[in-house]
C-alpha cells in the first residue's frame, strides 16, 4: 500500500496520535525497519521512551533517545529513535557514515510542528525535514500541531515526489477535554521599559481574587518569565491567598516539607561559618533570594558593636539547652536586636548543632526572610524551576501530581511535555527580558502554558487564563483560534544550513541547490521570491571566507568542514578568520566568549550579583568560566547550570578555532588554542598545581589535600602509594588503590627527536612513545595528542594523532624539512596532549653547535629504547645505526 504523508492540526493529547502511526508502521513494514519522532524538548523524549519502552516490549521492539543527556546508541540496534530536532539535525550530518541506517527509516513522526514558527529552532526543524525527504522519497511524515491553520502549506512541503500530502484539521471540540482560554487585560507603560517589572509585580498582586473565581478549589497552575518572578509571586500568594487544607494534607506537607533541603541556605551558611564570622554576615545579608537589602544599613551598625560585648554575651551560651530556648524565645525581649543575636551565634563554637539552630533561627523570622521553600509547602504552596536543586524539585512535582500542593508556580519551562492535574492554568504576563530587549513568549510556549489546563488523565475540564497588554489582545485570541499561521524561519539561517548540505554532497552545483532551496517551507510561502540570486549571494559570501570552492562543481573545503563539524555560525566564522589579536590565552579566551553562540546566553538578574563578586568584568561568563578552573566552589543551582551550557558551547568553538589555527595560525596562537580547548574539556588550567583533580572521584578539597602534601605534579603523583593516599584524604584502601591506578594510566609519552641529514633540506626522525602503554590499554585512556614543529614561530610541520593507533606500537616519522625556513639553526618539536594536563613534551634541537657524538648518542638511543619497551616489535633492522647517513 502506498501510504500518504499526513498533516494533522488536532487539539488533544499527543500520545495516542502518534503511536497509532508507528503501529500502523510496524503493521506495514519490517521488524528491522526504524521510525523516528522529533519532539520539542528532552523532557517529551523522554517521556516518550519511557512510555514506548514498555508498550512496544511485548512486539520485540527498541525504543531509546537521541538527546544531549544521553550518549549516542547504536542506532542499528534500535527501531523507534525519540530525538530533539537538534540532536537529529546533527546526527543526519553524519550521512557519510550513518547512509545504510537512514535508508531504513520509513516513519518520521514530527510533534508539534508549531516550533516552525520559532526563530531559534524553526529552522532546524525544516532543514531536517527538507533534508530527509530530499534524500528518501519513499519517507512517509506525520506533522502534527494544535494550532495550524496553513495546513494546505505545510502539505505542499512534507510531500514528496512518490508520495501526495492529505491534511485532516479538527475543530476544539475534538479536545478530550474542553478548555475555556480567557485573555485579560491590563494597561502597561510600553515607552518605559523599566516599567516590565512593575507590570509583573502589579499581576502578582491581582491572582489571588483569579484563583479564588475559577479554580473551583482544584490545583492551579501559575506561569511566570523568570525565576526572580517565580519565588516573589509564590511569597505574595502565601501572604494573600489563605488555602483551606485538610488535617491528612497539612500533615502529608509536614513531612515532606522536612525533606525539603534548602541546599543553597545550608551550604552558604556551612560555608560562611568556617571561612569567617565577618564574610558570613556581609554576604549572607547581601543573599537576594533570602533578604531584603534595606537590612544591610543595620548591619553596617550592628557590626560596630565590640568584640568584648559579644564575648560577653557568649558566655551566656554555652550549652545546647541554652541555644533551644534562645530560639523558641527569638521573638521575646530576651534579646530584641536580631542583629546581635546573629553575632552572637556567628562567635560560638562550630558544631553541626548550631549550623542547624542559625538555619531554624532565620526561619523562623519571617519578617526578615523571605518565604523559603518549606514555608511555602506548608501553606500548600510551591515554585519550581531549573534554579533549584532535583531533589527538591522532584518533592514538589510528587506533591503537586497528587494534588497535596494546590499552588504551583513556575517558569515555561515546566510547560514542555509534562502532565500536572492543572484544572486552573494563569500565565502571569506574556513579557519578559531578553537580550534583545522586552519580548513576548512565542507561539509554542504559549500553547504549551494553556495546554497544561485540563489534562485527560486528571480532570474533565480546563480553564487557562493569559495575563497580557490591551494591544496584544487580539494577537492572543488569534492565536488561540488558530489563525496565526506558521511561518519559516530559514531565512536567516539559509547560509549555514547550505553549507551543510554541500559537504553531505546534497548539493554539488547550482542546479542542485536551487532544487534543495525549492524542497522547503521557505520557497513555498515566498515563491515569487528569485532563487538563483539567493542561492548566488550564498555562494558568495561562502566563498569570501574560503569555505566552498565553485569551479566544475560546489565543494566544501576547510574552513567550510569547520563550520559543519562543530556547528559555528557564519558570523562565529568570519570573526575567527579575522582574528588579529595578540596570540595570549588571555585575548583568545575574551574573543571566544564574544562571539555569537556565546550572546544567546544571558544571566539572569539575580546571578550577577554573585558575578560581580568574581570580577567587575563586563563579560560574567567569561567570569563564570574562569571561577570554575580555578576550583571556586559554585553554590547557586542555576549558575552551575549556566556553567554546564558555557562548558558545552566552549568545547565546539574551541576545536573549531583549533583546527583553523593549526592550518593558519602561528605556533603560539595554535598552542595557546590548544590551551583553551583542554580547558573545556578537563576543567583546569595547563599549569595548574591540582593536576589530581583531572582524575574521576577526585574533587577540590582531596585536591588541595593532595597538593598541600607536596604532590603537585603528574610525575610526583605516579610515584604516590594508595597507603600514602589514604593517609592524606582519609578514604578506604580500595578507593585509594582506584584513584592511583587511574594516575598510572594517565599516558606517559617519550618523546625521541634526533637529525639524520644536514643539507638544503634537514632530515629529522620523531618517534613518541607511550611507556605504560599496558596500563592505558587496560582503562582504555584514549588521547589524542597534536604534534608540532616549528622553528621561530613558525609552524614546519603538524600532526594529529590518536594513541588508539599506539596501543601496539609506537609512532614514528622521519620528517624533511626546507632549510630556509628555520630560524637561528634551531628547531623544536612539541607534543601536546588535548585530554590530560601535565603530559605534554617539548624536545629541541641546534643543529649549528650540536656535537658530532651527541647527536649519534641521540640516535642510538632511540634504538636503546624502543628495544627495551617494544622488544618484540622492533627488530635491528628498523633502526640500524650502520644503515643511518650523517652529514656535517
Amino acid at each position: 500500500m502506498n501510504f500518504s504523508n499526513v498533516s494533522r492540526c488536532i487539539r488533544s493529547d499527543g500520545d495516542n496520535k502518534s503511536e497509532s502511526q508507528l503501529y500502523h508502521s510496524f503493521g506495514h513494514n519490517s521488524k528491522f525497519d526504524c521510525n523516528d519522532q522529533v519532539a520539542p524538548t528532552k523532557a517529551v523524549c523522554k517521556e516518550k521512551v519511557a512510555l514506548w519502552t514498555e508498550k512496544f516490549k511485548t512486539f520485540s521492539i527498541n525504543t531509546t533517545e537521541y538527546t544531549s543527556d544521553v550518549d549516542e546508541n547504536n542506532p542499528h540496534e534500535y527501531n523507534i529513535i525519540c530525538a530533539t530536532p537538534e540532536k537529529w539535525d546533527s546526527f543526519t550530518r553524519k550521512l557519510i557514515s550513518f547512509r545504510s541506517i537512514m535508508a531504513k527509516v520509513k516513519l518520521l513522526v514530527l510533534d508539534e510542528l508549531q516550533i516552525l514558527g520559532e526563530e531559534s529552532r524553526g529552522a532546524t526543524v525544516e532543514v531536517i525535514v527538507s533534508r530527509m525527504k530530499y534524500l528518501y522519497p519513499d519517507l512517509r511524515i506525520l506533522a502534527i500541531s494544535a494550532t495550524m491553520p496553513n495546513t494546505i502549506e505545510l502539505c505542499k512541503w512534507i510531500k514528496t515526489e512518490t508520495k501526495l500530502a492529505l491534511s485532516f484539521k479538527f475543530a476544539a471540540s475534538f479536545r478530550p477535554v474542553p478548555l475555556k482560554t480567557i485573555i485579560l487585560c491590563f494597561p502597561f507603560d510600553s515607552i518605559n521599559c523599566s516599567n516590565v517589572f512593575k507590570f509583573d509585580v502589579n499581576l502578582s498582586y491581582k491572582l489571588s481574587s483569579l484563583i479564588t473565581k475559577y479554580s473551583s478549589s482544584k490545583p492551579t497552575l501559575i506561569f511566570c518569565a523568570s525565576r526572580s518572578s517565580v519565588q516573589n509571586t509564590a511569597s505574595v500568594l502565601l501572604k494573600q491567598h489563605r488555602l483551606s487544607l485538610t488535617t491528612e494534607i497539612k500533615n502529608i506537607l509536614r513531612i515532606q516539607s522536612s525533606l525539603l533541603s534548602d541546599k543553597v541556605l545550608q551550604a552558604e551558611l556551612s560555608l560562611r561559618f568556617f571561612s569567617g564570622q565577618q564574610i558570613f554576615l556581609k554576604e549572607f545579608f547581601l543573599h537576594p533570594t533570602y533578604f531584603k537589602t534595606s537590612h544591610f544599613e543595620d548591619l553596617k551598625e550592628f557590626m560596630k558593636i565590640s568584640k568584648q560585648n559579644i564575648l560577653d554575651k557568649k558566655k551566656e551560651l554555652d550549652s545546647k539547652t541554652t541555644i533551644i530556648q534562645l530560639i523558641e524565645s527569638c521573638n521575646s525581649n530576651l534579646f530584641p536586636n536580631i542583629h546581635q543575636l546573629l553575632i552572637i551565634l556567628v562567635t560560638l563554637p562550630i558544631t553541626s548543632c548550631q549550623c542547624e539552630c542559625s538555619i531554624s533561627i532565620l526561619r523562623r523570622l519571617k519578617f526578615f526572610l523571605r518565604s523559603t521553600m518549606t514555608d511555602l509547602v506548608l501553606g500548600g504552596i510551591a515554585y519550581h524551576h531549573a534554579g533549584i536543586n532535583i531533589e527538591d524539585r522532584i518533592i514538589v512535582e510528587h506533591l503537586f501530581r497528587n494534588a497535596y500542593l494546590k499552588i504551583l508556580v513556575a517558569t515555561s519551562t515546566l510547560a514542555m511535555g509534562v502532565n500536572f492535574p492543572a484544572h486552573l492554568v494563569i500565565v502571569k504576563s506574556t513579557k519578559y527580558y531578553s537580550n534583545s530587549g522586552i519580548d513576548e513568549y512565542s507561539i509554542l510556549q504559549i500553547n504549551q502554558m494553556i495546554g497544561r489546563a485540563g489534562r485527560p488523565q486528571y480532570d474533565t475540564s480546563g480553564i487557562a487564563i493569559i495575563m497580557t497588554t490591551p494591544e496584544k489582545k487580539q494577537f492572543y485570541s488569534n492565536l488561540i483560534d488558530g489563525m496565526l499561521p506558521i511561518k519559516s524561519q530559514l531565512e536567516n539561517h539559509i547560509t549555514e544550513n547550505l553549507l551543510v548540505e554541500i559537504g553531505l554532497n546534497n548539493i554539488i552545483d547550482f542546479h542542485s541547490g536551487v532544487k534543495w532551496i525549492k524542497n522547503t517551507l521557505w520557497f513555498i510561502q515566498n515563491n515569487q521570491m528569485n532563487v538563483e540570486e539567493v542561492l548566488r549571494d550564498c555562494i558568495t559570501k561562502l566563498e569570501f571566507i574560503d569555505a566552498i570552492s565553485n569551479r566544475k562543481k560546489i565543494s566544501i573545503k576547510e574552513n567550510g568542514l569547520i563550520i559543519v563539524n562543530h556547528n559555528i555560525s557564519y558570523d562565529s566564522m568570519k570573526n575567527i578568520i579575522g582574528y588579529n589579536g595578540f596570540p595570549t590565552i588571555e585575548n583568545l579566551l575574551r574573543f571566544m566568549f564574544s562571539l555569537k553562540e556565546f550572546s544567546s546566553m544571558y544571566l539572569r538578574r539575580s546571578d550577577k550579583m554573585t558575578l560581580n563578586k568574581l570580577n567587575n568584568d563586563s563579560t560574567n561568563q567569561l567570569s563564570l568560566f574562569q571561577a570554575s578552573l580555578c576550583n571556586c566552589k559554585i553554590l547557586d543551582f542555576s549558575l552551575k547550570q549556566d556553567l554546564l551550557q558555557i562548558f558545552r558551547v566552549g568545547k565546539k568553538i574551541s576545536k573549531g578555532l583549533v583546527q583553523y589555527f593549526i592550518k593558519y595560525g602561528s605556533f603560539t596562537i595554535t598552542k595557546n588554542a590548544i590551551y583553551c580547548s583542554r580547558y573545556f574539556d578537563t576543567n583546569i588550567w595547563h599549569d595548574s598545581d591540582l593536576i589530581i583533580k583531572q582524575i574521576y572521584g577526585i574533587g577540590i578539597i582531596m585536591s588541595n589535600e593532595i597538593k598541600k602534601s607536596g604532590f603537585r605534579t603528574l610525575d610526583s603523583l605516579r610515584t604516590l602509594e594508595p597507603s600514602t593516599l589514604q593517609t592524606i584524604i582519609n578514604r578506604k584502601q580500595d578507593f585509594c588503590t582506584k584513584i592511583c591506578d587511574s594516575i598510572n594510566s594517565i599516558p606517559l609519552y617519550i618523546l625521541l627527536f634526533s637529525i639524520y641529514n644536514i643539507d638544503k633540506k634537514i632530515d629529522v626522525k620523531v618517534t613518541i612513545i607511550i611507556k605504560n602503554y599496558n596500563k592505558v590499554r587496560e582503562q582504555n585512556n584514549t588521547d589524542k595528542i597534536r604534534f608540532i614543529i616549528e622553528s621561530g614561530d613558525r609552524k614546519l610541520y603538524t600532526n594529529t594523532i590518536n594513541t588508539l593507533y599506539m596501543m601496539t606500537d609506537n609512532w614514528s616519522r622521519m620528517i624533511s624539512i626546507d632549510r630556509k625556513l628555520i630560524e637561528n639553526g634551531k628547531i623544536t618539536a612539541n607534543l601536546i596532549s588535548e585530554n590530560f594536563v601535565g603530559c605534554d613534551q617539548m624536545s629541541a634541537i641546534n643543529f649549528k653547535n650540536e656535537p658530532i657524538r651527541k647527536r649519534l648518542h641521540v640516535t642510538e638511543r632511540v634504538g636503546n629504547v624502543l628495544r627495551n619497551y617494544y622488544p618484540s616489535s622492533v627488530s635491528s633492522k628498523r633502526i640500524s645505526i650502520k644503515r643511518l647517513k650523517v652529514i656535517f
